[in-house]
């Protein structure tokens, strides 16, 4: 499956999961490769999803078992960017990105 183009991706996101501001096109980070990418906003600085953070870098502790959380991010959010065609990754312990399958 091809991504969805990362505008209307942007905007699914945003429609989703409201309780995360700050999900954005990437191009401002730099680098061409950014073109492609997503920023998650604040999904790992307050951006909840029933309750909890969209994204957990420390989940491999505090969720082993993985019932919430995938590699950090939260089922719900990865579901979503499957869906889309994207991945999220975790650029440092506050800021994940997703990019295109």
């Amino acid at each position: 499956m091809a991504a969805v183009p990362v505008a209307k991706a942007v905007e699914s996101l945003q429609e989703q999961f409201p309780g995360i501001t700050g999900i954005k096109e990437a191009s401002d980070w730099g680098g061409p490769n950014y073109a492609r990418a997503i920023h998650l906003g604040d999904v790992a600085e307050g951006g909840e999803i029933d309750g909890r953070a969209g994204a957990n870098y420390n989940a491999w502790e505090s969720d082993p078992w993985e019932k919430v959380y995938v590699l950090g991010i939260h089922r719900q959010l990865r579901d979503a960017l499957d869906k889309l065609g994207y991945f999220a990754e975790c650029h440092d312990p506050g800021t994940y990105f997703a990019w295109p399958v």
